[in-house]
């Protein structure tokens, strides 16, 4: 069940990731992805409910220039589905996503900066060849050599890291 509900997140990262190609109709907005982790973690209600409370945590974050802002997309799918298997709910969920999020966010960085700076000299060298098949495929390559990456990070990291997730939030006191 666990393999299944890993495959089932990566596939709702993906999906999130690939908010560019659906004319960013916010698929990887927390509110959308925690809704999908709850159908993937058979909890409807509380990954709406997730979804919903972490939306207002990302709601203003905007990439602005070169600076990249945490990843929601990824903090929303891993908080929803780590905080739903371990029953620890919204509380566990909002002290989970921005550590997630941020750390992804550093990941997705480097895999922007090299994978898809190798794939904008590869579409200079298509333009000056005039080769308009070869800048377009460059285009979907630069897109999901990032995109595939994070989707399988995030279903292995739920596959490998939800008892180690359980523990580390049980160790954090109620007051906090």
């Amino acid at each position: 069940m666990l393999l299944y509900q890993a495959i089932g997140i990566s596939l709702v990262a993906l999906l999130g990731y690939s908010n560019p190609v659906f004319a960013y109709s916010q698929l990887d907005r927390p509110i959308v992805t925690g809704a999908l982790v709850g159908i993937v973690m058979g909890d409807i209600p509380m990954g709406c409910m997730i979804g919903a409370s972490l939306e207002l945590i990302y709601i203003g974050s905007a990439a602005i220039g070169g600076a990249l802002p945490p990843d929601y997309c990824a903090g929303g799918v891993m908080a929803a589905a780590f905080a739903i298997s371990t029953g620890t709910g919204i509380e566990g969920a909002v002290a989970l996503s921005l550590p997630i999020s941020t750390l992804v966010s550093l990941v997705k960085n480097i895999l922007y900066t090299f994978a898809r700076g190798w794939c904008l000299h590869q579409s200079d060298k298509y333009a000056e060849e005039g080769n308009l098949h070869g800048i377009e495929i460059m285009h979907w390559i630069a897109a999901y050599v990032a995109w595939i990456p994070l989707a399988v990070i995030c279903g292995l990291a739920f596959y490998f890291g939800s008892g180690l997730i359980a523990d580390v939030l049980a160790m954090i006191p109620d007051w906090v």
